[in-house]
Parts: C-alpha cells; structure tokens; sequence
C-alpha cells in the first residue's frame, strides 16, 4: 500500500509580501548608492593599488601600511557625506588611502575628494584611529594626520610617516662581500594645531611641549608630576594638551 505525500498549503499574507519586497528593495538601493559614491572617489589614475607596488618591495622588511590587515572604517568626503562600514588600509609610506570594494579589488581613493577617514583597530590603545587633512611645514600640500587630541581650540596630531632604510653590511675575507638589508622605518612628527589654523611643530617630550604652553609651565609641570605622565605615550600627550585648554578656561 502506498502511501500518500503530505502537500501543505502554505499562504503568507499579501501585505507581507509586499513589505519583505519593499525592504530588499531599500537595502538594494542602499548598498547601490554607498558603492556609487565610493566609486566617485577613487583616483583614476591610480585605480589598482596592486598595479602602484607589484613586487617592488618583495623581500623588505616591514610594510608601507599602517596596519597590514584591512580594517573597518568610515570616510568622509568633501560633501559631508559619511559612508560606513567599508573596508579600509592607509599606506603610509604613499600617504594613500586604499579601498577594498566587495568583490575584493582594490582601489586607492582621491586625497583631494577626501576630508577624514576612521579605521577601526581593537588592538591599540584607542578603539577608533580618526586622521584628517592638514598643511604643515615641511611638507607639500595637504596630508593625512592621525589627531590625538581634538579639544575647543587647540588640536595635537601625529603625522606619521615611514622611509626606506638601507643597511650595507660588509663581510670580511678574501672577496670583501657585502650585505645589503632593506626595511621600512616608521617616523612619528607631532604637531599643535591652534584654533586659527597655526601650527607649530613640537616633540613626545617634556620640554618641547612646554615650551609651546609655557604661559602655563609651572602648573604643568606639577600637572605632569602629580599624574605621573609619560609624554612618551600620545594619550599621555593628549592629557596634558587637554589641561592645559582648561587652564585657559
């Protein structure tokens, strides 16, 4: 005796249908519209990263990168725009931020177009990395810097870069061979940044620092000494920055 398949009958209400239709159509053309305006801001003349580098700097030590992983981030660009959760890397040896778009190219996106981006990174010190634009003496036009400190009047930033070092070992013997050793450096340069756009360039330490603020120095320095500061640390510097702006209040 055979027996009978069960068939159900299965209705889903006409309303619901037409609000999961509507809802994929929403997060569609939300997705269209964030990767149309990321697409608006990738530099045409160098639109694959891997093309800028290839393997110039295979067997070097180190990476141009900030972090070698692709991170989570957020990019503001020059319209005031925010587009969210892309995946983000910022060569710092270029000083160029690049873009991984879902199907895994990537892309190196305009400084021009851009005014800040956000990496998010758990393993540092701040949960989120935010750099903005600046012009600062000693280098050419404007530039990614990573802000420390962001108060009412006054801003710290680092402004990191990374070189290619060279190290030539010479090896004794009869044929005098020679080593050669490739490496990036990473180069830290600090910069206060006052509310009228001024900067003035300063170091991680005590006395450079203070002798920006010295109009203050006798409260920092039992500031630094009270709350056992080390200016070694950029959110030991962010600390004494944010004192001293509310000594000026």
């Amino acid at each position: 005796m055979k027996s009978k398949g069960v068939i159900m009958d299965i209705r889903i209400p006409m309303l619901t249908v037409v609000v999961l239709l509507i809802s994929f159509g929403i997060s569609k053309a939300q997705l269209t519209g964030a990767q149309s305006m990321i697409n608006d801001v990738i530099d045409p003349t160098q639109s694959n990263s891997e093309l800028r580098y290839g393997d110039k700097f295979e067997g070097i030590g180190g990476t141009p990168y900030l972090f070698d992983e692709w991170m989570n981030g957020n990019v503001v660009i020059k319209s005031g725009t925010k587009l969210k959760g892309v995946k983000l890397k910022y060569d710092v040896y270029s000083d160029a931020l690049n873009f991984q778009d879902p199907s895994g190219k990537v892309r190196i996106l305009s400084k021009s177009k851009i005014m800040s981006f956000e990496i998010t990174n758990p393993d540092v010190d701040r949960d989120t990395l935010t750099f903005e634009k600046y012009e600062l003496s000693g280098f050419k036009g404007e530039v990614f810097c990573l802000v420390i400190y962001d108060g009412e009047k006054w801003k710290l930033v680092n402004k990191i870069r990374k070189y290619l070092t060279e190290k030539i070992t010479t090896i004794g013997g009869y044929n005098n061979s020679k080593s050669e050793s490739r490496k990036f450096q990473k180069v830290n340069s600090y910069f206060l940044i006052k509310e009228d756009g001024s900067t003035i360039k300063t170091n991680n330490n005590k006395k450079s620092l203070l002798s920006v603020m010295g109009d203050q120095e006798a409260k920092l320095k039992s500031y630094i000494k009270s709350s056992k500061l080390d200016l070694k640390k950029e959110s030991d510097m962010a600390r004494l920055v944010q004192h001293y702006e509310e000594l000026l209040n």
